[in-house]
């Protein structure tokens, strides 16, 4: 027989009891402070996202920014991705609104030098209509015409609101011009416009003819003596207006036809070019519309404006001569 002490026996089991106890206490500090320190990494990144986002609710982006550098993440979970993605769309946020502000300020300063620029204009046609009232009174009949149709002129090449206008709109404005330059140059130009009255109502870029017209006063006749006949007419081919600005001068070669089409060489004219004229004619009807050039040396040129005819009318020539 071997007696052992029921009280050595106990104290083994409390020691055990004990120490098991103490382990499980561990255990457990242990996995709870793992615990609130893997939750504290997720809940701090997302707290650090929602004070960034009431920042950027307030329009401080500058804030936010500082924030995302303060607090990098390079977790491959998702709260890591959600973090990326947020300051990505913060930064393109920034951007985008640096960006409309900076076109807001440019637009502010378009309209303010487009309304301090009226006041030149203003004060030119005020001018002008002080000239033509004291041509009037003194019985000069010439300048107060010359007058009105340089007003006319000036109003229609300075007016951005309607950038089509109807046929008959821009042969008035030739007209305007031819009576001008027929006191310049008196009998050496003899103007004369053919245009079909049906077509009247067709639409055309504002100051299509006009520089055409000017072109030819430059090239053909400026430098000769004798008279210069310049005219326009109007063709309908096939569904298609035809209008054409033609002259006897001295013509060109095709090399300058071409030069002149790219842009390559500019008119003698101070005005709008033929490259303006065919882009903007482009740009409102298609590419299959535009300018053309016919010229040869000591034949003469015709600079052919196509357009669309897109309205019914009938068929009797107006015929205007100067």
């Amino acid at each position: 027989l071997n007696i052992v002490p029921f009280s050595d026996i106990f104290k083994s089991i409390l020691i055990i009891k004990t120490a098991i106890a103490m382990i499980f206490i561990l255990l457990s500090l242990a996995v709870t402070s793992l615990g609130i320190k893997f939750s504290k990494s997720i809940t701090s990144s997302l707290e650090n996202l929602l004070l960034t986002i009431k920042d950027v609710q307030e329009g401080d982006f500058k804030e936010a920014k500082k924030k995302f550098l303060k607090t990098p993440v390079d977790r491959d979970d998702e709260v890591g991705e959600l973090y990326r993605n947020v300051q990505l769309m913060v930064q393109r946020i920034d951007e985008l609104i640096t960006e409309n502000f900076l076109k807001q300020l440019v637009i502010k300063e378009t309209q303010f030098k487009a309304l301090q620029a009226q006041i030149n204009p203003h004060f030119l046609y005020n001018t002008l209509e002080s000239i033509n009232w004291l041509a009037k009174a003194n019985n000069q009949t010439q300048i107060s015409r010359m007058v009105e149709s340089l007003a006319f002129l000036l109003r229609n090449s300075m007016s951005l609101k309607k950038p089509l206008v109807t046929i008959e709109e821009e042969l008035r404005i030739v007209e305007n011009y031819i009576l001008i330059q027929k006191y310049r140059f008196e009998d050496r130009l003899d103007f004369h416009m053919s245009v079909d009255p049906g077509i009247f109502q067709c639409s055309i870029p504002r100051l299509t003819l006009q520089p055409l017209v000017e072109n030819s006063i430059h090239y053909a006749l400026e430098p000769r003596i004798e008279p210069c006949k310049i005219r326009i007419y109007s063709i309908l081919d096939k569904g298609d207006i035809k209008l054409v600005v033609e002259d006897d001068g001295p013509g060109m070669n095709p090399k300058i036809i071409e030069q002149i089409k790219e842009g390559k060489t500019k008119t003698r004219g101070k005005g709008i070019g033929l490259a303006n004229i065919d882009e903007r004619i482009k740009l409102s009807y298609g590419e299959k519309y535009g300018v053309h050039i016919e010229s040869d040396p000591l034949k003469g040129t015709k600079v052919i404006v196509t357009l669309p005819y897109d309205r019914e009318g009938f068929h009797v020539q107006r015929t205007v001569s100067g």
